[in-house]
């Protein structure tokens, strides 16, 4: 396989040395119609250039595009490839898990004015259970000193009945969720959502019994109240590729990506 076939799949900044680095010991992945990275790459990064966040995140809350212009932090994990993290984020970050080795981190973060926009994002194919949000066994063990964090708040952030199991099958929401309180309260803001962005295709599959969507508002209900320490809280939405892709229709200067994900092979099928 040629070490420029992964370029065929990015339909902006082909030339990214972000992904020429990633291609030198992932190039299969990375050639792939159905890397999760790539539709990463595509989606937000083309939102971000064509200087149209503004589309994603009105379907988090209507009233965020009043605070655009945005800024979009992409995969601070790749800092190795040159990518500095930003300093609010490190300062997040060092709060949750102090002295801790590398951290996992979501896979998109968006600052506005006032608000931060913490993305977890999912594929998977049409009527796939797949992981979800279980814990990587590549991110080592599972936050082992968030307790540290949850008790600078003064209060439990989890019910009684959230133990080791539950943590290890909503790990990443776990970890997106404690950055999102790190960051309202280290930035002060006046909102902070978590957003898991899944594939509608696969919403009806089952994982231990529930599907995708009961999953997410399974995990909702296992978190408390929070004040952090004014009125900021991590507000949580569940949003498909497929509804992102029907709010770009319409719009010209979003016509090639549009076009990406409608055409994209695990996206084929309409939201259930």
């Amino acid at each position: 396989m040629a070490g420029a076939d992964y370029k065929a799949n990015l339909i902006v900044d082909p030339d990214c040395s972000l992904f020429g680095q990633l291609a030198r010991t992932r190039l299969e992945e990375m050639a792939s119609a159905t890397s999760e990275d790539v539709l990463i790459w595509n989606v937000f990064r083309s939102l971000d250039v064509l200087g149209k966040l503004g589309l994603f995140l009105h379907l988090v809350d209507p009233g965020l595009e009043r605070e655009l212009p945005a800024l979009i932090y992409y995969w601070a994990r790749w800092e190795r490839f040159g990518w500095r993290r930003p300093p609010d984020v490190e300062a997040a970050l060092k709060a949750m898990e102090p002295g801790a080795g590398p951290h996992a981190e979501p896979d998109i973060i968006i600052r506005t004015a006032g608000s931060a926009v913490v993305i977890e994002c999912e594929l998977g194919g049409p009527g796939e259970a797949g992981h979800r949000w279980q814990q990587d066994p590549r991110d080592g063990p599972a936050l082992p000193s968030w307790r540290a964090f949850e008790e600078s708040f003064g209060a439990p952030l989890f019910q009684a009945d959230f133990g080791p199991d539950q943590q290890q099958r909503y790990d990443r929401l776990v970890r997106s969720y404690l950055l999102g309180l790190g960051l309202a309260r280290e930035l002060s803001l006046t909102a902070c959502y978590l957003v898991a962005l899944v594939n509608g295709a696969n919403a009806q599959a089952r994982a231990d019994g529930q599907t995708l969507e009961e999953e997410f508002h399974a995990f909702h209900r296992m978190l408390r109240p929070v004040l952090v320490p004014h009125p900021s809280r991590v507000q949580l939405r569940l949003l498909t590729w497929q509804e992102l892709r029907d709010r770009l229709a319409g719009d010209a200067r979003c016509k090639k990506l549009h076009r990406f994900l409608s055409t994209h092979p695990l996206l084929a099928e309409s939201p259930t």
